[in-house]
């Protein structure tokens, strides 16, 4: 899509061109940003928000060495009072490092 604007003494001008067929264009006039955005959701329509868990802090390191490293790590979270809700483990707690392919032979 090409879009020409000209800015002349006597207003503006535009030029569309599109070899791709039908155009749908929405303009959302504002003015504001916030206003813009809601009427983006409006045409749109809204997210459903995540999870409670999902935006809470998530605690992650590569190599945790065995589960006595992780309880280690989940104690130092309790004794300086930081609150996480998730703790995860990377590929390091599998077999060859693979991931998960959902047989208990291949973990």
């Amino acid at each position: 899509m090409f879009v020409d604007v000209e800015a002349s003494s006597s207003g503006t001008s535009t030029q569309w061109v599109a070899e791709g067929g039908v155009v749908d264009l929405f303009l959302l006039p504002g003015p504001a940003p916030a206003d813009v955005t809601r009427q983006y959701a409006e045409l749109t329509g809204t997210t459903a928000m995540p999870q409670m868990f999902a935006i809470g802090y998530h605690q992650c390191r590569w190599n945790y060495k065995d589960e006595a490293d992780v309880h280690a790590v989940d104690a130092g979270f309790d004794d300086h009072a930081i609150p996480y809700d998730v703790i995860w483990l990377d590929i390091e707690h599998t077999n060859g490092k693979r991931r998960w392919l959902g047989k208990e032979t291949g973990c």
